[in-house]
């Protein structure tokens, strides 16, 4: 397996975002950034709308027992009041299709 984050909101994944503004908050340098827009197969979802994952879970979620029911786990904003932005974790980097690279200016 293939993971950037280990210690994210979603354990060991490969994070992504439905808004651009919450990957172009990483970004710690002003001038031209870049960012890939990609195509990501989510299968079926373990979702949290309310909560968020507990240490054991998101210890679980790289594990082949948890791929045979979720192929990757979301948050959902919509009803947080901390979380902004949606996120979704896949555990197969196979998932992610990068599409296009978008070069941009921000300060």
């Amino acid at each position: 397996m293939y993971f950037l984050e280990t210690n994210g909101l979603l354990g060991g994944g490969i994070y992504f975002a439905d808004q651009s503004t919450k990957a172009n908050r990483y970004c710690k340098t002003s001038g031209t950034k870049q960012m890939l827009l990609c195509k990501v197969l989510t299968g079926t979802q373990r979702q949290y709308r309310t909560g968020k994952p507990t240490k054991s879970e998101k210890a679980n979620f790289p594990s082949e027992d948890f791929y045979k029911t979720y192929q990757s786990v979301a948050i959902i904003s919509a009803k947080h009041k901390k979380i902004y932005n949606t996120e979704i974790a896949i555990y197969n980097p196979d998932q992610a299709f990068p599409e296009y690279l978008i070069e941009y200016i921000s300060s």
